[in-house]
């Protein structure tokens, strides 16, 4: 029987959870990833920015049927908003009720925050940027403040955001930590699919005329359902937003356009563009826009 003891677990050895992992390692904290493959252990992965060299690094990698008596403490879960229930019930054996579980994924709608046992908490990522260039390599392409809290009125974890911070991830506490949500999934749900559907890095959005005008009706109409809603982002705020996120990121290809270029059939659109969708439906506002993009990039990624 394996027997470890980790400080921070991560599940998703994408390029998030492979940026956060060195950064965690780095800082002298004991650090594994937790896999639904199995593989031999420890994996030897590489990080690197634009402006530095690359630097290799071992990382052990638990796979969830090994005998192995871990128990999580805190655990950080970077994959794909349509994997969390998986990885929850994969390890859920493995928890207890003081694990406290921090979800960075895109969207919402993936999990009922208010029905775990454990504290959990919710990380809009503002600001890291990174994409892999080999299986286990990384390019870490932006670091800026990303905002964590709770969706369910958990106490804050000064420690682990302490501990966050200390090993160089710029972490913000937010009170408002619903409203930063919303204002991600309006953001992504404009960005991802139209690069999706232009095949195009972010930047070219602003370029092109149709997407130009795309944007500002989905703007709108997330403004509309947020509005139905009570939430308090209007078209302006979502529209210069999300400009300003395609300018930060100009060179970049949103993880929905890689995904669709990788050959997946699944994409993050339910957990993007569907609920707003919902949330509008559900008060009577027309989203017209975003029905038809959330069909469009739902064909593509059934025809992959």
């Amino acid at each position: 029987m394996i027997k470890n003891e980790y400080d921070w677990c991560l599940a998703g050895k994408g390029a998030t959870g492979q940026v956060l992992a060195y950064k965690l390692k780095t800082a002298g904290l004991r650090v594994c990833f937790l896999s639904h493959k199995q593989q031999a252990s420890p994996v030897e992965f590489t990080y690197q920015t634009p402006t530095s060299p690359p630097v290799k690094w071992q990382c052990p990698v638990i796979h969830y049927q090994q005998n192995t008596k871990i128990l999580i403490k805190k655990l950080l879960i970077t994959t794909k908003a349509y994997s969390v229930k998986e990885v929850l019930k994969q390890w859920q054996r493995h928890m207890n009720e003081q694990t406290r579980i921090y979800f960075w994924q895109n969207g919402r709608g993936f999990i009922n925050a208010n029905a775990l046992a454990q504290p959990n908490y919710c990380i809009v990522n503002a600001g890291i940027a990174a994409y892999r260039n080999g299986e286990n390599s990384v390019i870490h392409t932006a670091h800026n403040p990303v905002f964590v809290g709770s969706n369910a009125a958990h106490s804050k974890p000064t420690a682990d955001i302490l501990e966050l911070q200390q090993s160089d991830i710029e972490l913000e506490w937010r009170e408002d930590i619903e409203l930063q949500s919303w204002l991600k999934v309006a953001i992504n749900s404009i960005i991802n699919p139209l690069t999706v559907l232009y095949s195009c890095r972010n930047g070219e959005l602003i370029k092109i005329s149709k997407a130009k005008s795309q944007i500002e009706q989905l703007s709108q109409e997330c403004a509309n359902a947020f509005s139905a809603n009570k939430i308090p982002l209007s078209a302006e705020e979502i529209k210069n937003k999300c400009v300003k996120v395609i300018q930060k990121t100009q060179s970049h290809y949103s993880s929905m356009l890689q995904d669709y270029k990788q050959g997946h059939s699944k994409s993050e659109i339910e957990f993007l563009n569907e609920q707003i969708i919902k949330i509008g439906l559900s008060k009577g506002v027309k989203v017209d826009t975003h029905t038809h993009v959330k069909n469009l990039v739902k064909k593509l990624f059934d025809n992959n």
